[in-house]
C-alpha cells in the first residue's frame, strides 16, 4: 500500500476514533510508516496507554504474534513474562525512555530484550526458537 493511500485510510480512521469519543489521538502522516498514535490517561497520573495504529506494515501484527507466543510458552503458568514486560513499561514511561521519535528503542525492543533475559537464565524460563516448542 502506497503512503498516500494510508494516510487516506488512517485519516478516515482518525475521523472515526474521535466520533467514538477517544479525545487523545494524533496522526503522524509524515513518519516513514504513517501511524495513528492513541493515549488512555489512567491512575496513576503518569500511566497512560498508548497505541500505535498503521495500515500498511504487516510486521506489527507478527510481532503482537510472537510476543504472544511467548508469553504462552512459560512453563509453570507464573505470569513472569507478563509481569516483567509490565512492569518495564511502568518504569519506561516513568523515566521517559518510552519514546522511540527521540532514539529509545520501540516497545517491542524492550519485550525482546525481555524474552532473551528469560531465555538466558541458568534455568531457561523460555525456550528458544528452534527448541522442541515451534514458534510462531
Amino acid at each position: 500500500m502506497s503512503k498516500i493511500t494510508a494516510k487516506r485510510h488512517l485519516k478516515k480512521l482518525e475521523k472515526v476514533l474521535r466520533k467514538q469519543g477517544l479525545k487523545d489521538v494524533e496522526l503522524i502522516g509524515d513518519a516513514r510508516v504513517p501511524i495513528i498514535q492513541t493515549k488512555r490517561h489512567e491512575t496513576p497520573t503518569w500511566w497512560c496507554y498508548c497505541c500505535d495504529i498503521n495500515v500498511s506494515d504487516p510486521h506489527g501484527a507478527l510481532a503482537s504474534e510472537v510476543v504472544r507466543w511467548y508469553v504462552e510458552q512459560e512453563q509453570d503458568k507464573q505470569d513472569r513474562v507478563r509481569a516483567l514486560v509490565l512492569t518495564l513499561k511502568e518504569w519506561l514511561a516513568h523515566t521517559g525512555m518510552h519514546n522511540a521519535k527521540v532514539g529509545y528503542l520501540f516497545t517491542y525492543g524492550w519485550v525482546i530484550c525481555v524474552v532473551c533475559f528469560l531465555q538466558t537464565r541458568p534455568v531457561p524460563i523460555l525456550p528458544a526458537f528452534g527448541s522442541e516448542h515451534s514458534g510462531p
